[in-house]
């Protein structure tokens, strides 16, 4: 009878583990995907890359949205709704993340621009969005993005009459990754 006993425990535990895999496994399949989207192209710039980037006369406004994933205990924003820019000046805005639990939490933030096809040219030299952070409970974060719109998007015909430029964050949370020291161990 124990034998079942335990059988039934290891069945369990596996099966109120799935829904924590599976959402992990989602946000890790959206990050490996994005490798094939239009985007993908600028998470491979360099720093040095962006150094001489020829600033326009063209303005767009930059809208910045933010979300959680559904169930996350996250308190997510925009610092600021929106900002001007000229295409190929280089900005900096930042979200803020407030952990209001008594746990810590994990999480990762996936990157959306709309329309879909400004995309290309969305440059991110730096980003929150690149890593996975940890928040203690109670603990709140400035989370930044430094960017640029590549100035090629003004040879585009399809872009000329983009005026508005939507980022779109949305955090998720996941399982904590292992870092280097505790790997090694």
């Amino acid at each position: 009878m124990s034998e079942d006993k335990e059988a039934y425990d290891r069945r369990r535990v596996n099966l109120g583990a799935w829904p924590l895999f599976a959402a992990a496994g989602a946000v890790i399949l959206a990050l490996g995907l994005s490798v094939f989207l239009p985007e993908s192209d600028t998470h491979r710039k360099t720093i040095g890359d962006h150094n001489d980037v020829e600033v326009s006369k063209r303005e767009v406004v930059i809208r910045f949205d933010a979300s959680v994933g559904e169930g996350v205990s996250l308190d997510f924003k925009a610092e600021q709704s929106s900002m001007p820019l000229r295409i190929g000046e280089k900005a900096l805005a930042n979200y803020i993340s407030v952990n209001p639990s008594d746990e810590d939490f994990f999480g990762l933030a996936t990157f959306e621009v709309m329309p879909h096809r400004a995309s290309a040219y969305v440059s991110k030299i730096e980003c929150f969005c690149f890593s996975q952070h940890k928040l203690d409970p109670g603990e709140e974060a400035l989370m930044p993005v430094f960017f640029y719109i590549d100035p090629a998007i003004e040879e585009d015909e399809e872009m000329k009459d983009i005026h508005t430029i939507t980022f779109s964050y949305t955090f998720f949370e996941t399982a904590p990754w292992a870092t280097e020291t505790e790997s090694d161990s």
